[in-house]
């Protein structure tokens, strides 16, 4: 009987034993840590300098490039006089070069391409800096050009040779309007000239 209750409680040890080791094993708290899950190798995605939109708008930032070009005064000043010739010699209506009558800073070219005008318009704001717009349209029945597509460059000259052209801005509205003896310009974006009168120099 003694044998018997010996090997009973061997038994019981046995088993006891076998349970304690499987319930230590599986305690998470013992073993090795914990692995992050990544949605990418090497990258937490609970890290906030991984946030992807903001990288995305990192980048973004980093592609802006300012539209910027050099070009000689030399070069700048033929291309204005070679429009202002053409706008002089052509027999097409309401062509020609328009003077702002006032301070005399800013000067109209208008040029007649097959059946759109192409209009120039250069105002100096200082000795060393130059605004131009460029746009294209045609004139109503009413005298007036609607435009839509206008281009406005700020030129600073860098020395005596060399000039920075900068684009301010792109799709610019606005319109110009034929009198008696010349043009108003009505700017939709900045209102340039509102109270400027562009006198025909050919008149």
């Amino acid at each position: 009987m003694r044998d018997e209750m010996k090997k009973l409680l061997a038994v019981i040890l046995c088993l006891a034993m076998v349970f304690c080791f499987a319930a230590c094993k599986d305690d998470p708290g013992n073993g090795d840590p914990e692995e992050v899950i990544t949605d990418e190798e090497g990258v937490d995605p609970e890290d906030p300098t991984n946030d992807p939109a903001e990288t995305e708008e990192e980048q973004g930032e980093d592609d802006e490039t300012e539209d910027v070009t050099i070009e000689t005064l030399e070069d700048k000043e033929a291309d204005l006089m070679a429009l202002q010739e053409a706008a002089e010699k052509s027999k097409e209506p309401h062509t020609g070069t328009y003077v702002e009558i006032v301070a005399g800073k800013g000067i109209i070219i208008v040029n007649k391409f097959s059946d759109v005008y192409s209009v120039v318009i250069s105002w100096s704001d200082s000795a060393f800096e130059t605004y131009e717009w460029s746009f294209t349209g045609t004139f109503n029945p009413d005298g007036v050009l609607e435009y839509k597509d206008c281009l406005k460059k700020d030129i600073t000259y860098e020395n005596e040779e060399e000039a920075t052209v900068s684009k301010v801005y792109e799709n610019g509205t606005g319109r110009l309007r034929l009198t008696d003896d010349g043009l108003i310009w009505e700017d939709d974006i900045e209102h340039v000239a509102d109270d400027a009168n562009f006198v025909n120099t050919g008149v």
